[in-house]
């Protein structure tokens, strides 16, 4: 899933950036310094951040037995499927290519929590905001971009149920 997740999110790194600056200049933070530490913040985050968070997330699922398939013909071992395996999701074959959507938006919620304390820690560089509100804005700010890059495989999930 590294394959398909990365290179999208590498293409949304602009947006990203651009979108989470503004959010936090619009809240009161002096655009320059933002400008400069969310870009480095969601770089490093995309490059080494998620790339080591899917390492670590493979090795948990083939630890858990995820490499081989599970029985998906149920709800919980749909379940089970998309979020023990989302690092390196099974083909199931035809029917199944929905799983792929899944897994994607699955993977989105611990690379959340990575990008977010990756990208918390260059913006505390920024002196003249407290830290606390440093934090708060950081999460939110990537909640929108999150909820931004969502859009994607959930798009992909209603497209494919339409079929």
């Amino acid at each position: 899933m590294i394959v398909v997740t990365l290179p999208a999110m590498a293409i949304a790194l602009i947006p990203i950036i651009l979108i989470e600056s503004f959010f936090l200049k619009k809240n009161g933070i002096p655009f320059k310094p933002v400008l400069k530490w969310v870009t480095i913040g969601n770089i490093v985050s995309t490059l080494v951040g998620i790339p080591c968070t899917w390492i670590a997330l493979l090795g948990i699922q083939f630890a858990a037995g995820g490499g081989g398939s599970f029985e998906v013909e149920t709800f919980w071992g749909k379940v089970l499927a998309v979020t023990v395996q989302a690092p390196w999701i099974i083909d199931y074959g035809k029917g199944y290519e929905w799983m792929f959507a899944a897994s994607a938006l699955f993977l989105l919620i611990p690379f959340f929590w990575i990008s977010y304390c990756i990208e918390v820690v260059f913006l505390r560089r920024i002196k003249s905001v407290p830290r606390e509100i440093i934090q708060k804005l950081c999460f939110k700010a990537n909640v929108i971009s999150y909820a931004l890059l969502a859009l994607f495989p959930i798009g992909m999930l209603i497209f494919q149920s339409a079929k």
